[in-house]
Formats: structure tokens, sequence, C-alpha cells
């Protein structure tokens, strides 16, 4: 048994509120005996602080503070193996628990978010897990069997996010990944494939300046000439096999990454929706590839998952299912990873991007007049709002709020007039339709929280 370290560190002296931490250190001095027991809380009141002090005296500390910093939980994690081991009791039925990486969540928004503002982050938190699905990794996995589409589905999972998240040391200690079952060299070698991936992806879809280690300037403009004509045979010849030998995927895969330069095309998008409303999903992809032979083979491979693609315009989530493919290029490896997620590890990742939104919208509402007089449950409601809008598409964002260096309003009604003029846009398949869609679905969710149901 061993209590979790807080990562990053976190100050307990002042400390009142409950903290997972607080409650193991509790347990761990009354599982050694603590007299009179404590009341295992959580609150690190007067009498942990001075049950802690005297542990340290104890343990021989002449300059014992009663605080409770690495130093002392390192202390306390060798006195409980050193009891354990001499005791012949049967263990506690409630052992100190190992690290998990709910208490990581835990710090990570005590760290980034004000005391003042935490209970509004947290009623923003409670909408975003109602509306956000509770067992999506276990049905990612299942969506990227080796037989599935390449990219469509795949960028559900974030894998890049998550792989980034995990391998920030400052965050995540050693000792956790080992929990989850996952070695820092797994998430180096998924992290190098999906690189090098998009590096090509770069390059040949959105036509960027520079190319993977394996092509030269003059190959990358000759790769993109080509693929901007559209013949993909030639590309397959000149190119697919150093495709093949950078990146590990099948040669035949630099046709279809080709192809779905496509979605990037306004005329095909629009000109699909035309369709769509005419002759429905199917046969209005039929007559769209009479239209645009280029995207045949987008069609033969995913068939109607190419509607989800030329109507919710999700080309970031595309690419970034260019990454998970080339993630599980390793079975075993991509596995691991998996079940790293499905055991806590998305914690991590999803509160930091959650943390990221928030101090996003803050900045910018903030701003606004009329803010501070809110009170907290339209504040919450307001940087709710904003920062979904931002979690969906930064680019959209400062298209509607600006930045906190520029607002693109001055007052906090107008800010929640645009967000009410965005929820209302009639449903009628465009981008703005999608994201009022999104963005309602939210609202609804924060105000059955805010009611109690």
């Amino acid at each position: 048994m061993s209590i979790a370290l807080p990562v990053p560190a976190i100050s307990f002296r002042h400390l009142r509120a409950s903290h997972p931490t607080v409650y193991e250190t509790q347990q761990a001095l009354n599982h050694m005996g603590q007299q009179p027991p404590l009341k295992e809380d959580g609150i690190f009141g007067p009498r942990t602080r001075a049950a802690l002090k005297a542990f340290q005296r104890k343990q021989g500390d002449l300059h014992a503070t009663g605080d409770l910093n690495h130093a002392a939980l390192e202390a306390l994690n060798h006195a409980l193996r050193m009891h354990n081991a001499a005791s012949s009791e049967k263990p506690s039925r409630t052992p100190p628990a190992t690290i998990q990486p709910k208490q990581l969540e835990q710090a990570l928004i005590v760290q980034a978010i004000p005391p003042d503002e935490q209970a509004v982050f947290h009623h923003i938190s409670q909408a975003n897990a109602r509306i956000e699905s509770g067992n999506r990794f276990v049905a990612s996995r299942l969506a990227t069997s080796a037989n599935a589409p390449a990219s469509y589905g795949r960028g559900q999972l974030l894998t890049q996010l998550h792989v980034v998240a995990l391998l920030d040391d400052s965050v995540v200690p050693p000792r956790l990944l080992d929990q989850l079952g996952i070695g820092r060299e797994d998430l180096h070698a998924i992290d190098a494939r999906g690189r090098i991936t998009l590096a090509w992806y770069d390059v040949l879809v959105l036509g960027e300046d520079t190319p993977p280690a394996s092509l030269s300037p003059q190959d990358a403009r000759e790769l993109h000439a080509l693929a901007n004509m559209g013949n993909y045979d030639q590309l397959l010849e000149n190119f697919g096999e150093t495709f093949a030998q950078s990146t590990g995927l099948p040669r035949e895969e630099l046709r279809f990454m080709a192809a779905t330069r496509t979605l990037y095309n306004k005329d095909i998008r629009e000109r699909y929706l035309v369709l769509r409303r005419q002759y429905g999903r199917d046969q209005g992809l039929v007559r769209l590839a009479g239209e645009f032979p280029a995207i045949t083979p987008l069609l033969e491979r995913v068939e109607h998952h190419l509607d989800i693609y030329l109507t919710r315009l999700v080309r970031r989530e595309h690419r970034g299912g260019w990454y998970t493919r080339a993630a599980q290029l390793d079975p075993p490896q991509f596995e691991r990873f998996i079940k790293a997620l499905e055991q806590g590890g998305d914690h991590i990742s999803t509160t930091r991007r959650h943390i990221k939104n928030y101090q996003k919208a803050m900045r910018v509402a903030s701003q606004g007049e009329g803010f501070a007089t809110l009170d907290k449950t339209k504040q919450a409601r307001l940087l709710g709002q904003m920062a979904r809008i931002y979690h969906g598409s930064p680019r959209h964002f400062a298209t509607l709020f600006g930045s906190a260096r520029n607002p693109a309003m001055h007052d906090v009604s107008a800010i929640q007039a645009r967000l009410d003029a965005l929820i209302g846009t009639a449903p009628n398949g465009s981008i703005d339709a999608q994201r009022g869609r999104s963005l309602r679905r939210w609202s609804q969710a924060f105000d059955s929280i805010s009611r109690g149901a």
C-alpha cells in the first residue's frame, strides 16, 4: 500500500477543501496506529497537521513542521512499507490507494484555476461530462480494427492529444504510467509514427512546405502537383514505396490519403448538400461521384461514411485519424495505450483540454462590461458556451469573439446575444447549424444540472 504523490505539488498548508491525498494521509496514519484516530474526511485541519508533525518527529525529523509535502509523503510511504512488513495482521480492508489519475485531474484544476473560480469550472465540467460519451475508448477500439476504413471514425479517439498529455512528465509521473500498463517508450514510438504520417498528410493534402525527412523539397512539390491533377496512379508509382517505408502503412494508402484532399473542396461540399436534399444520402453520393470523379476512391473505401465528412466538416478530426491509423500499426502497443486510457489516463488529457478551453473563454469574457456583476451560474453558463465553441474550433472562436487583447465585443450582453443567435440557427445542414446544435445540447445539459435534474 502507498500514498499517491500529487503531481504537480500542491501546498497543503492552508488547504481547507477535501483532497484525495489528505484523505490517504489520514488513512495511513490511522493504519499505523494513530491515537485518537483521525477523521478521514480529506480536510487538512489542525488535528491532521498535529498528527503528521508527531509522525515526523517519531521518524527523527528534528525540523518537523507538519507540512504535507513530497518529503512527508515519501516518509509516510516508507513507514507504511516497514509497518506492513513487520505486521502479521491482515491488510486493511480499505488500504491507502495507489496513485489515481483522478487525483492528478484534481491537482491540475487546483493548480490552474483560481480558488474563487473552481465552483464555476466544476459546474461547467459537469455539463461537459453529461454530453460526452462514457465508454468511448472501448467503442473506438472496436472501430479501429485492421479492416476499418482508414481515418474514418478513428480520429474520435484524439490519439495525439492523449499521447502528448501522457508524455508530459511534469504532470504524469513514471510510476503512474507503470500502473496504467504503458511505458514511455511505447508512447514515444506511437508519437513518432503518427508525426511522420502527419508530415505526409500536411504536404499531400494541405500543401504545406515542410516535407517529411524521406522527401526532398522537389519531391514534395511533385507529390503535391500529382495530387492536384488527380493523377493517383502516377503518384503511387513515384512515391508509393517511399511512403510505405516511411510510415509503415500500405503503399495503397497513399492513393486514399491523396483522395481526401476533396474534403477541402468547397464546391464539392456545397454541391453535395444540394444533391443530398434532392436525392437523399446514398443517391446523392453516387451522383456526386459522377460529377466529381476525384471522390470515387473515397466513396469506394468508406461508402456512406463520406457523408459525415462532407456535411460536418470534421477535417481536423480526419487529420487526427491518420495519426491514429499509424499508431495502431503495432497492435499490442496500441492495445496497451487504449487500456491505459480506459483505466483513467484520459482524465489527464481531457482535463487539460477543458482547462485550456475555460481559460481562453475567461480571458475574453472577463473583458466584457457587466461580466463581474453576473451571478456564478450565469457566469458558468456563458463561459461554458464559449469554451465549447473554442473546443470545437479555435478559429471560429476568434472570429466570433476576438481575443483578450482585441475582443470583438465589449459588453457581456453582446456576447450572450451572439451565442443565442448561434444556438437558434435553423437546421439547414450548414456548419453554423451544426455548431448551434452542439451548443444547444451543452446548454440543455447545463440547465438540467442547474435545476438539479
